[in-house]
């Protein structure tokens, strides 16, 4: 609950502040500094998990469901699920 309470005065802050130029490049400082973030946490767990054949198999799957056949997120869960299922039994 305190979080949730603390966010209203500071919107209401960055709301006054939002056209200031100095907020406005830190906050863009704060979004390539998050997605680099981002990108360095995914490419440690992509280390720890993509260790054999078919974990490879499966992230292929779901990257081409997801960005070339744009299927709904619910198919790129599901199918290369199942998919990682069956491979688990013959390899």
């Amino acid at each position: 609950v305190a979080p949730g309470v603390l966010m209203l005065p500071l919107q209401y802050g960055y709301g006054l502040l939002r056209s200031a130029r100095a907020v406005s490049g830190f906050t863009r400082g704060l979004i390539g500094a998050s997605v680099g973030l981002i990108f360095a946490a995914s490419v440690e767990m992509a280390r720890a998990s993509l260790t054999t054949p078919g974990a490879w198999i499966v992230f292929a799957v779901a990257i081409v469901a997801a960005t070339v056949l744009r299927w709904s997120n619910l198919l790129v869960l599901l199918v290369p699920s199942a998919i990682g299922l069956a491979l688990s039994a013959f390899l």
